[in-house]
C-alpha cells in the first residue's frame, strides 16, 4: 500500500486509502471480514510508524473530542450547496435540501453531486485532512465555515468527499465500533481510553513500543473517562463471587455524572464523556458549599437525580434534562454522590471502596434534598441483603446495589463480581427492565401521531456488538413530551436503508437508524415468545415503553443469548402451544400448591360470585392459605393457584418481590384498558386487515396465531392486588368494599 518511511508518515499516507478502507467495511455483511480488513489496514499503517494519532481521529471522530465542528446535516446541506454553487431552487438544490425525503443519506447525496462535477485525482493525505478539519472546527461562523470547505473540495474525488462529509458528522458508520477500531492498534487500547477519554494521549502512549500498560492506567482530573458499572445477578448467585461482609446501597434511578472539582474549575461529564457542564451548571454552587473547605481537588462519581418540592419526593428517570430546560421553581436538582476516586491530587481508585467511603464522609456535608452521600448497610449475610432488597422492592424503589467493600474502582468494566444491582426481574410472566435499542420507526396515523414516526422497531445485539437483530415494534408508554424530545433529538439520523450491521427480517419499517446514533429504551412486555419471521427469533407480546435510557448507549443493550436465555424461564412458554427456536425440555406447568379441597363444603354466600382469587404472600403458608380459600369458596367465590389470566383478585398479607411484580401486571392490564376498552378485538381486526392487505391467506399459522391471540386477550381481565383485611372486612360488612384506599398494595 505504502511504500515510504518517514517520522511522521500522516505526510505520505493517501487519504483515499482510509477511504477505501471504509468503503469494503461498510459493504460487507460478515464481522468476520470486517474486523480482518480493519487489522490488515492498521498492520500496514504501524509497519511505517507509531504515530497513529493522526490516523485514529479519522477513524473514530466521534471520539474526538478536541474538535467540535458544530455541523449537522441542515447547515453541512447549505455549506455543500455554496461550495459547488448549486442554487437552492434547482433539482439538485432541493434535492440535497430535501435528502430525508429522498435517499435518506446525505454524504449519498453529496457523493452523486460531487461525482458529477469533480474529475479530480486526490493527492491528499492524512495530514492535510487533518489540518482541514482543524480549520473547519476552528472557524466561528457559517460564512467562515463555507469558504475552507469550497477551498478543498474541488481537489477531492467524490469518494473522498463523502467520507469526509461523514467524518464532519462523525458518523462514520462502517461497521466497527470504538473498542473494536482501537484495539486493532493495540489489543488493550481501549483499557487506555477507559481511564483517560483523550485519543490524543493514546496516541502519545502507544509511540513508546515498550510502554506499561499499568503506569499509564490513571485517571486525570478534566480528561473525562467511562464509569464503572454493576453487573446482575441473582442473590444468592452473590456469595460465589463475593465474600461477607457486603455494602449494601440504594440504587437510584438517575442520570450518572462524573464531577471533577478543581479550586477554580468544575466539570460535569456524562457516562458516556459529553460535557454537560453548562447543562447541569446549578448543581456546582450546591455542591462547593458541601464541600470540605480543605478540599482543592477531586473526582466525584454521583447520581443526578431531580427533587419536587411540592410532592417531595425524588421525579421519574428522565426529569433532569427537562428540569434544565424549562427550570421550575417547584423542582430542583438533588445530587447522590456514593463514590470519591481522586482527592487532592492523590489517586484512589486502587484503594478499597472502604477507604474510599471514608474518605467520601469526610469532604461533604450533606444538604438535604440537594446534596447528598449515599449511605451504605453492611450485611455479614445474603438473608439480610435479600431481605433488603424486599424492603427496598416493597418501597417501589429501583432496587438495590451491592458492592465488595474491599474492592478497587475499576473504569468501564460491567461482568465484575464487585458491584451488583438487584432489581425485579424476569418473575410472574412479566419481562421488565429490557434495555433494548431503537432500530427503526413507523410512521402514526390519525391526528394525534399523524406524520410522526409514532411506532418503534427495537432489537437486540449478539455478544460482542456487532450485530444487531429487530425483535419488535413498540409504541405505548412515552409521555407526549418525552416523545417529542426524542424525536427532536433523532430528526436528523433516520435513514431510509437498513444499516450494513442490523440484520432485517420482518416487516420493514418506514425509516432506518443506525445503531451508533440511536437510543437505548426500556421497555416491559407481558412474554416473551417465539417468533419466525423476526431476525432475533423472538419477539415481545404486549411490549410497552417504560423509559428512554439516556444514560446507556448501544454497548449497553440486552444480549440475543440472554434473551434466549429469558424465554427458558418463561413459564409460559409451553402453555403458548407455540414451539421455540431455542431448544428447551418441553416442562408442564403445575401448579405451586396443592389445592385446598372444598368439595364436601357448602357456598352460604354469593359475595364473591365471579371472582377469581390468588393467594400470595406470607399468606400462602398452607394454614393461612387453606382458610383463607375456604372463606373465598363459602362466599360464591373461586381460586386458583397461578395467576392466570382469569385471576381479579389477587390477596397478600406482606410485601415481596413476587408481590411486586404482581403489582406491576396489574398496572399493565389497566392501561390496556384504558388505552382501548376493545384492545383485544381491534387487534385481531388489524391483524387480519394486514394479511388482506399484503394478500396473503388466513390460513394455517396464521391463522391459528391470531385465533390464540383473540382467545388469549379476551380471558385477560383487571386485576387488584389488595390486603388480607380487605376480604376480612368485605365479609363483615356483607359487601364487596371498592379497591381503593389502604385495602390496596
Amino acid at each position: 500500500m505504502l511504500k515510504t518511511k518517514k517520522s511522521d508518515i500522516a505526510h505520505e499516507v493517501p487519504f483515499v486509502h482510509l477511504c477505501e478502507l471504509f468503503e469494503r467495511m461498510s459493504t460487507s455483511k460478515r464481522a468476520k471480514d470486517r474486523k480482518a480488513n480493519l487489522h490488515k489496514f492498521v498492520d500496514q499503517y504501524a509497519r511505517l510508524t507509531r504515530n497513529y494519532y493522526p490516523v485514529m481521529r479519522l477513524m473514530v471522530p466521534e471520539a474526538d473530542l478536541q474538535r467540535v465542528y458544530g455541523i449537522k446535516e441542515k447547515v453541512l446541506a447549505l455549506i455543500v450547496l455554496d461550495a459547488y454553487g448549486i442554487s437552492k431552487s434547482s433539482d439538485d438544490g432541493k434535492r440535497l435540501l430535501q435528502w430525508r425525503e429522498g435517499e435518506g443519506k446525505l454524504p449519498a447525496i453529496v457523493y452523486s453531486l460531487a461525482l458529477a462535477r469533480s474529475t479530480a485525482k486526490s493527492r491528499w493525505t492524512l495530514q492535510e485532512v487533518n489540518v482541514f478539519l482543524d480549520s473547519l472546527a476552528s472557524a466561528k461562523g457559517l460564512k467562515d465555515k463555507k469558504k475552507i470547505f469550497a477551498q478543498v473540495v474541488s481537489k477531492l474525488h467524490a469518494r473522498e468527499v463523502k467520507w469526509l462529509c461523514k467524518i464532519i458528522l462523525k458518523k462514520l458508520r462502517y461497521g466497527a465500533s470504538l473498542p473494536t477500531v482501537l484495539n486493532a492498534f493495540y489489543s488493550k487500547a481501549s483499557d487506555l481510553y477507559a481511564f483517560q477519554a483523550n485519543l490524543e494521549h493514546i496516541g502519545n502512549v502507544l509511540k513508546d513500543p515498550n510502554f506499561i500498560l499499568e503506569d499509564s492506567l490513571e485517571l486525570k482530573i478534566g480528561v473525562p473517562f467511562q464509569p464503572m458499572l454493576s453487573s446482575r445477578r441473582k442473590p444468592l448467585d452473590i456469595p460465589k463471587t463475593m465474600d461477607s461482609p457486603y455494602f449494601v446501597e440504594t440504587k437510584y434511578d438517575g442520570e450518572r455524572v462524573l464531577i471533577h472539582l478543581q479550586k477554580r474549575k468544575t466539570t460535569i461529564f456524562s457516562r458516556y464523556l459529553q460535557n454537560s457542564t453548562s447543562l447541569y451548571a446549578p448543581v456546582i454552587c450546591q455542591l462547593r458549599a458541601a464541600l470540605d473547605k480543605n478540599t482543592k481537588s477531586c473526582i466525584l462519581d454521583a447520581e443526578l437525580l431531580v427533587w419536587d418540592e411540592e410532592k417531595e419526593c425524588i421525579e421519574p428517570f428522565g426529569s433532569a434534562r427537562a428540569i434544565a430546560a424549562s427550570g421550575p421553581k417547584d423542582k430542583h436538582f438533588f445530587l447522590k454522590i456514593f463514590d470519591v476516586l481522586h482527592h487532592n491530587g492523590n489517586t484512589l481508585i486502587d484503594h478499597t471502596l472502604d477507604e474510599r467511603k471514608k474518605v467520601l464522609y469526610a469532604i461533604i456535608k450533606d444538604i438535604p434534598t440537594r446534596i447528598e452521600t449515599v449511605k451504605h448497610i453492611e450485611c455479614d449475610t445474603i438473608e439480610k441483603v435479600v431481605s433488603l432488597f424486599r424492603r427496598a422492592t416493597s418501597a417501589k424503589e429501583e432496587g438495590i446495589v451491592v458492592k465488595n467493600p474491599r474492592s478497587p474502582y475499576m473504569p468501564n468494566v460491567r461482568d465484575n463480581k464487585a458491584w451488583v444491582k438487584l432489581k425485579p426481574d424476569f418473575v410472574s410472566n412479566i419481562a421488565s427492565d429490557l434495555d433494548v435499542l431503537i432500530l427503526g420507526g413507523y410512521y402514526g396515523e390519525g391526528e394525534k401521531a399523524g406524520g410522526k414516526l409514532y411506532t418503534y422497531l427495537v432489537g437486540v445485539k449478539n455478544n460482542d456488538g456487532s450485530e444487531y437483530y429487530p425483535v419488535g415494534k413498540v409504541a405505548t408508554g412515552l409521555t407526549e413530551q418525552n416523545r417529542e424530545m426524542l424525536l427532536e433529538e433523532l430528526e436528523e439520523d433516520w435513514v431510509s436503508e437498513c444499516p450494513v450491521n442490523v440484520l432485517p427480517g420482518g416487516d420493514v419499517p418506514d425509516m432506518w437508524i443506525s445503531p451508533e446514533d440511536s437510543r437505548v429504551l426500556q421497555v416491559r412486555a407481558m412474554q416473551i415468545i417465539p417468533c419466525e419471521k423476526r431476525a432475533a427469533g423472538v419477539t415481545f407480546r404486549c411490549p410497552r415503553i417504560d423509559k428512554i435510557r439516556y444514560d446507556k448507549s448501544s454497548e449497553d443493550i440486552i444480549t440475543l443469548e440472554r434473551l434466549h436465555d429469558l424465554i427458558l424461564k418463561a413459564p409460559e412458554m409451553e402453555e403458548s402451544g407455540m414451539k421455540s427456536k431455542v431448544k428447551a425440555k418441553k416442562t408442564e406447568r403445575k401448579p405451586l400448591t396443592s389445592p385446598t379441597d372444598v368439595s364436601a363444603l357448602e357456598v352460604t354466600s354469593d359475595l364473591f360470585q365471579g371472582k377469581v382469587f390468588y393467594v400470595c404472600g406470607n399468606a400462602w403458608e398452607k394454614e393461612k392459605r387453606e382458610k383463607l380459600e375456604t372463606c373465598i369458596h363459602r362466599f360464591g367465590g373461586t381460586f386458583h393457584q397461578n395467576v392466570g389470566p382469569q385471576v381479579t383478585i389477587v390477596l397478600a398479607d406482606m410485601a415481596t418481590t413476587q408481590l411486586q411484580t404482581l403489582i406491576e401486571e396489574s398496572k399493565m392490564r389497566r392501561q390496556r384498558q384504558k388505552e382501548d376498552k376493545d384492545y383485544p378485538h381491534q387487534r385481531v381486526l388489524d391483524l387480519k386487515d394486514l394479511l388482506r392487505q399484503r394478500h396473503l391467506k388466513l390460513s394455517g399459522r396464521k391463522a391459528e396465531l391470531i385465533e390464540r391471540l383473540e382467545e388469549y386477550d379476551t380471558k385477560v381481565q383487571p386485576i387488584h392486588v389488595v390486603k388480607v383485611e380487605w376480604l376480612r372486612q368485605s365479609i363483615e360488612r356483607g359487601i364487596c368494599i371498592d379497591f381503593t384506599g389502604d385495602y390496596m398494595w
